[in-house]
């Protein structure tokens, strides 16, 4: 078992009330622990859940530190509709009240635009395909969609977007999506607790998503 706080653990099981489970594959309990949330990436549920149980169950810094740079790696090569989170908003016109047309005449600006996480990367969709006209239908109250995190250098201000369904291809030419800050929001937030937990990093401190320099004999 691995506690970060009462009634906030993840342990594996090998008898539950009678039923019995292999040493070598154990059940998995999860309670609290935001290993396999509902919005993030199905490759982030699966990675994420074996390096914490891998953590659990004895691993060490070295692997598990492998082990994050080879997800890193993977994740950089899926598909974008296969890393992206997952969203919906009830009440897109409670948290946009102006007309889309209010933002195209005045310019966007992700930073300075109120509301909720979900109605600014929705409203930052709806922005984009009205300014440059493109063929994708807005999202709208009650609207489900995924969104990913962008270099927050392009000239739109934006840094996260919304998008329904697959990645619009226009949106190649004005953005280049941020992979790392989508695998840190993604995939890192309960595993960076577990290395905090065990002293592998300090309590400010964030992984690094780079392979370490050994200088061990480096001067020999």
């Amino acid at each position: 078992m691995f506690c970060f706080a009462k009634k906030l653990y993840i342990g594996s099981v090998i008898d539950s009330e009678g039923d019995k489970y292999p040493f070598d594959k154990p059940k998995h309990k999860i309670m609290g622990v935001p290993i396999k949330r509902s919005d993030s990436p199905d490759f982030c549920k699966e990675a994420d859940e074996k390096l914490a149980f891998d953590i659990c169950a004895g691993q060490g810094y070295d692997e598990s530190k492998k082990y994050i740079l080879k997800a890193f790696d993977e994740f950089k090569r899926q598909k974008l509709e296969d890393i992206c989170g997952r969203k919906s908003i009830k009440e897109y016109t409670k948290y946009v009240p102006e007309p889309i047309e209010h933002y195209i005449e005045n310019g966007f600006n992700y930073q300075k635009v109120g509301g909720i996480f979900q109605s600014k990367i929705a409203l930052a969709y709806n922005y984009m395909i009205s300014k440059y006209k493109l063929p994708y239908t807005p999202i709208v109250n009650g609207t489900k969609f995924n969104y990913l995190y962008v270099k927050p250098t392009n000239s739109n201000n934006i840094e996260a977007i919304a998008f329904i369904g697959n990645w619009p291809k226009e949106f190649n030419k004005y953005f280049e999506v941020d992979y790392e800050t989508m695998f840190r929001k993604s995939f890192m937030p309960v595993i960076e607790s577990m290395f905090k937990v065990k002293n592998w990093i300090g309590p400010k401190d964030s992984i690094s998503l780079e392979e370490e320099i050994q200088l061990d004999g480096f001067f020999e």
